[in-house]
C-alpha cells in the first residue's frame, strides 16, 4: 500500500494523523509542503491546498478524517 502524507509545519492535525499512522504500523511518505517547494507544488498539481493532505494508493483524503483513512487502510 502506498501512502504519502502532505503535511505543513505546526499543523496539529498533520501531526496527529501521522502518530496514527505510526501507531498502526502504516508506511508511509512524509512530505513537508512548508519547506520543500517540490512537495508544495505537488499538492497544489493535486489540486488541493489543505493540509494534512494524503493518498493511500491514489485515492485522496483533504484533512485529517480519521474514519475514511481507517477505511483505506483497513484498519
Amino acid at each position: 500500500m502506498d501512502v504519502i502524507v502532505f503535511y505543513g509545519n505546526g499543523c496539529s492535525a498533520c501531526h496527529e494523523e501521522m502518530e496514527l499512522l505510526k501507531r498502526s504500523n502504516v508506511p508511509f511518505t512524509a512530505r513537508n509542503v512548508s519547506t520543500d517547494r517540490t512537495a508544495r507544488d505537488a499538492l497544489i498539481a493535486l489540486g488541493s491546498r489543505t493540509v494534512p493532505t494524503t493518498l493511500v494508493d491514489g485515492e485522496m483524503i483533504i484533512g485529517f478524517d480519521r474514519e475514511r483513512l481507517q477505511q483505506l487502510l483497513g484498519l
